[in-house]
């Protein structure tokens, strides 16, 4: 509960990149099990994470500037 906690209490580009890091594994899992449209479907959902990222990081480097 506690790291649940800590994990929403982060900045957004830190949660981003964290689910990135998650899904990269679990799209791994599933290819490596032959789970094929799992695989897929978690690699365009990590596709989006990472434009997310990527948002996220320019808007907070504009707000700094």
């Amino acid at each position: 509960m506690a790291g649940e906690v800590e994990f929403w209490r982060q900045d957004p580009v830190t949660k981003a990149e964290g689910i990135v890091r998650e899904v990269e594994q679990l799209a791994r899992r599933a290819r490596a099990a032959d789970l094929l449209v799992t695989a897929y479907i978690l690699e365009l959902a990590l596709e989006e994470a990472r434009k997310d990222v990527r948002t996220k990081s320019e808007r907070a480097q504009r707000a700094g500037t």
